[in-house]
Parts: C-alpha cells; sequence; structure tokens
C-alpha cells in the first residue's frame, strides 16, 4: 500500500508542482544509486541513470495508479532496472580484463555464479568464457536476464520480487529457469566453435556439461 508521504508525493507530481519534483529526487536518490550500481554500473553512468530514471518518472507519472497498492518506491525502482538494462547495452564490449578488486569497488559480480562459484582467472579461456557469456545473457528474454543479473548482483528472491511486483515463489521458479536456459545457451554457442579443443577447455574450466555428455556417462 502506498505509505501517506508518497501518496502525496505522487498527487504532486501528478499536479506538476516543482517542489515535489525536488522531494522526489531528495527521497529517492540515494535509494536508487545502490541498485543501479549492484547491476553492474560505475557511478558516472548510475548517476546519468538515476537522472534518466526521474525523468521518465516526472513524464510517466499518470500511469501510477494509487489504488492499486503499488509500492510506489518498487515502481520507481522498477523504470531504474530497466533504464539501466538500456544503459549496459549501449556498452557494447565492457572491459574482461579489470582484476577482481576493481570489480568489486564497481559493484560487478562475474555472470559465471550463476551456475557455479569459480571465479574465472584472467586467461585467456577465462576471458572467452566472459565474452560467451555476454553473449548467452543477450540471447535471454528481459526477464530471465533481470532476474539473474539482480541474483548475481546479491539481490534476494523477495527483493526482487518487490522489484518486478512478483511473488517470491514464481521469482525463485524463474530464476531456476532462466539459470538453466542460460546454460543451455552457452553450450549452444560452445558448440558452434571450430576449435573443439577450446571449448572442451571452456567446459571444462566452467565445470559444465551438456546433455549428451550426461547421457553418454
Amino acid at each position: 500500500m502506498v505509505d501517506k508521504n508518497d501518496h502525496d508525493l505522487v498527487n504532486g507530481l501528478k499536479a506538476n508542482d516543482t517542489g515535489y519534483q525536488k522531494l522526489l529526487v531528495d527521497k529517492y536518490a540515494g535509494y536508487l544509486l545502490p541498485i543501479v550500481m549492484r547491476l553492474g554500473l560505475c557511478r558516472e553512468d548510475g548517476l546519468e541513470v538515476i537522472n534518466d530514471t526521474f525523468y521518465k518518472v516526472v513524464q510517466n507519472i499518470n500511469q501510477f495508479d494509487l489504488t492499486r497498492g503499488t509500492k510506489f518506491s518498487a515502481w520507481i525502482a522498477k523504470i531504474a532496472i530497466y533504464t539501466a538494462r538500456d544503459k549496459y547495452k549501449q556498452q557494447k564490449d565492457p572491459p574482461i580484463s579489470q582484476s577482481i578488486d576493481e570489480r568489486a569497488e564497481r559493484g560487478i559480480q562475474d555472470t559465471e555464479k550463476v551456475w557455479q562459484e569459480k571465479q574465472p582467472a584472467g586467461t585467456k579461456i577465462g576471458q572467452l568464457s566472459q565474452k560467451i557469456m555476454r553473449q548467452a545473457m543477450e540471447n535471454l528474454s528481459n526477464t530471465d536476464k533481470d532476474i539473474l543479473r539482480l541474483r548475481v548482483c546479491g539481490f534476494e528472491h523477495k527483493e526482487i520480487a518487490v522489484l518486478l511486483d512478483k511473488t517470491p515463489d514464481a521469482v525463485k521458479v524463474a530464476y531456476l529457469r532462466a539459470k538453466e536456459r542460460l546454460k543451455q545457451k552457452y553450450i549452444s554457442i560452445l558448440e558452434t566453435f571450430e576449435d573443439k579443443h577450446t571449448a572442451t577447455e571452456i567446459k571444462a574450466f566452467l565445470h559444465i556439461e551438456d546433455d549428451n555428455e550426461k547421457a553418454a556417462n
């Protein structure tokens, strides 16, 4: 349910009151920045995403229905997540040679942890595996990508449920299915490799097997 303060804020924004627009920024900038940075954006890009988010909130505020009981904070967070995803897409080839410490400073975690715990090493195989992972991710639906990135960035199922307007159980099921789809997309890409030795090395590096290998065993 929308609390009284947000109720007044929404009505003020719908009335195009600049005072409430300033209140929106003051109240939610600190709330949104950790969310977008945990999605893999640096602070500078995160601030840009937040500014874009506030613009979209003001422009689309009449779409928010106070009578539905949706949390205003969740509605804003969802806009921020989608805006951050678009920003992420613009980064065509993000650095793959950063140290683990550098990634930690930016709030970035390796997507390979979606199905296993080993951190990719700074080797040719490790770097290639990350490139393939990004390609596999881009072949998933937007919902799958959102859930996987949020989980890898440390969000709990109940937190994702609020952000994506789903139940925690639905998020848990969707996460498991998305994780399996990601793994199969990854394996499919490996199967296109002409260099079968390298493909085998990458599979061993990530401790993954495809269905044919499991059947053979």
